[in-house]
């Protein structure tokens, strides 16, 4: 339930505002390289429907009312912007490319991915400023309670 909150979280903040993104910290920090990490057979920048045709039909599909939808699957959720994947967050069965899970310390976060982070709200998260991805883990009491990982592209 957590990772279909914070992931509705993500598709909201492409909707625009003034709150800051990880786009509008990302001058802030330095880059880390996020190439490693991967959607499970997706690719960023598939379609809708080749999303679908790989995956099947997803559990629950969730639109913003604008140009961002959610594909829910069991370990992964798709952020689709323009018919196209921009980003996903995992389950709990998933780790990231560093072998980090929900659950796992913020200690742990920082040992695997360093020093050079952005803080928003209750999130701490990576940008990779060549790939253009920025990589965040929501915390709650010092523990990782959602994982996600989205194109710059989102945010613009």
């Amino acid at each position: 339930m957590v990772v279909l909150v914070f992931g509705l979280a993500v598709l909201l903040a492409a909707c625009g505002g003034k709150s800051e993104t990880p786009l509008s910290v990302s001058d802030k920090v330095s880059s880390t390289d996020l190439s490693a990490e991967q959607g499970g057979d997706v690719e960023l920048g598939m379609t809708e429907k080749e999303l679908v045709d790989k995956l099947g039909k997803p559990e629950r599909t969730m639109n913003d009312g604008g140009r961002t939808f959610l594909f829910m699957y069991e370990d992964y959720q798709y952020t689709t912007m323009d018919s196209k994947v921009i980003g996903y967050s995992i389950g709990p069965e998933v780790a990231t490319a560093k072998g980090l899970r929900l659950g796992d310390t913020k200690e742990q976060v920082l040992k695997q991915y360093g020093d050079e982070y952005y803080t928003l709200g209750d999130s701490i998260g990576y940008i990779d400023k060549t790939k253009r991805l920025s990589l965040d883990f929501k915390l709650k009491d010092d523990k990782v309670v959602a994982i996600n990982l989205t194109s710059l592209a989102l945010y613009e």
